[in-house]
C-alpha cells in the first residue's frame, strides 16, 4: 500500500492506494474517520487485484484543514472536494464508495460525476430535507459528532457508537482517526446541517442511472432501519445489502464479507458481461 500527500483545491490531501491496477475505485470515509478506515480493505486479495484509492477529507486524517472548512460549509462543499480528487486523477471511468459522510458527499456532487460507472454507499442512505427527520435514529453520542474539543471519555464513546462490537483494534483505530481530527470541521459541519444545507439527494440519485449499492449495518445506531426500506417508495432503483450483527461502520465490523462486497461491487459495474471475471465466491446477505 502506497502512502502520498497531494494538493487538491490548494489543501494538502492524504492519498492510501493499494497495490492493484485497473480502473480506480475510490473511497470516502465518514465524519472524524480518514483514509485509513479503509487499510484492512487496500491490503487485503481485493487491493491486490484493483487500484483502490482512499482518499482524506479536509481536516481528517493527514489533510489539511483550510480557511473555508473552518467556517459554516455544506456537505455538497465537501462533495465538489470529491470532484476536484478524480479530476486530478482524470480517469476513463472510476467507481465511487463512500461511508457516512463522505457518501453523502458523493450523492451531493452526482452530476459532475460524469464518468462514474457505479456508486456504493456504506450506512449512508440518500435524504433531503423532508426525510432527513424518518433517516436518523437520536444521536447515540449525545452530540459529540459535531463538537469541537473531546475529553478521552468522550473520544471512546464517540468511538463506541460507530461498531456493534468493540474489538480492542477497531476502538483503537477509531479513537486515533478522532484525535487526528480538527475538531473545528465537526463543529462546522454541525452549524451548516442546523442550518439546513443539505440538497435533495433523492432526487440527485434518481438522476444518476448508473449501478448503486447501499450497505447496511442491520446494528447501526445513528441510521433507522424502516428508512433503508422506505427508500423503494421514492422511485430509487438501489440495490440492498443488509449486513447482520453489523454497525455504522461496516467495513470494521464486517471486513471479510465487506472486502468480497466490494470486489462483487467491482465487477459487477466493470465487468458485468465478462463471464470469466465473475467472483466465484456467492454472498448471502440476511434481511
Amino acid at each position: 500500500m502506497k502512502s502520498y500527500t497531494k494538493s487538491i483545491q490548494g489543501i494538502e490531501t492524504e492519498f492510501l492506494v493499494s497495490e492493484g491496477a485497473g480502473d480506480p475505485v475510490f473511497f470516502f470515509h465518514g465524519n472524524s474517520s480518514g483514509a485509513d478506515a479503509y487499510t484492512d480493505l487496500l491490503q487485503s486479495e481485493v487491493g491486490e487485484k484493483y487500484q483502490l484509492v482512499s482518499v482524506s477529507l479536509p481536516g481528517h486524517g493527514k489533510t489539511d484543514l483550510p480557511e473555508q472548512y473552518r467556517q459554516e460549509f455544506s456537505i455538497a462543499d465537501i462533495g465538489a472536494f470529491t470532484v476536484d480528487v478524480i479530476k486530478d486523477y482524470n480517469p476513463d471511468r472510476y467507481l465511487l464508495v463512500g461511508q457516512s459522510l463522505g457518501g453523502h458527499a458523493l450523492l451531493e456532487s452526482l452530476p459532475q460525476h460524469t464518468k462514474a460507472a457505479g456508486l456504493c454507499l456504506i450506512s449512508a442512505p440518500p435524504f433531503s430535507l423532508n426525510t432527513i427527520g424518518d433517516a436518523f435514529l437520536e444521536d447515540p453520542t449525545g452530540g459529540l459528532l459535531f463538537q469541537n474539543v473531546l475529553t478521552d471519555d468522550e473520544v471512546k464513546t464517540f468511538a463506541r457508537a460507530f461498531v456493534s462490537h468493540d474489538s480492542a483494534e477497531s476502538m483503537l483505530s477509531l479513537m486515533q482517526s478522532i484525535r487526528e481530527t480538527d475538531g473545528v470541521f465537526r463543529s462546522a459541519l454541525g452549524q451548516s446541517l442546523a442550518n439546513g444545507k443539505v440538497l435533495d439527494e433523492i432526487q440527485l440519485l434518481k438522476e444518476f442511472k448508473r449501478p448503486t449499492w447501499i450497505l447496511q449495518g442491520l446494528e447501526d445506531q445513528f441510521i433507522a432501519k424502516d428508512y433503508y426500506q422506505a427508500l423503494a417508495g421514492y422511485g430509487l432503483s438501489v440495490e440492498l445489502k443488509p449486513f447482520v450483527n453489523t454497525g455504522h461502520a461496516i467495513q470494521l465490523d464486517s471486513a471479510v464479507l465487506f472486502a468480497t462486497t466490494i470486489e462483487h461491487f467491482i465487477l459487477r459495474c466493470f465487468s458485468s458481461n465478462d463471464e470469466s471475471m465473475q467472483p466465484n465466491v456467492e454472498v448471502e446477505y440476511e434481511h
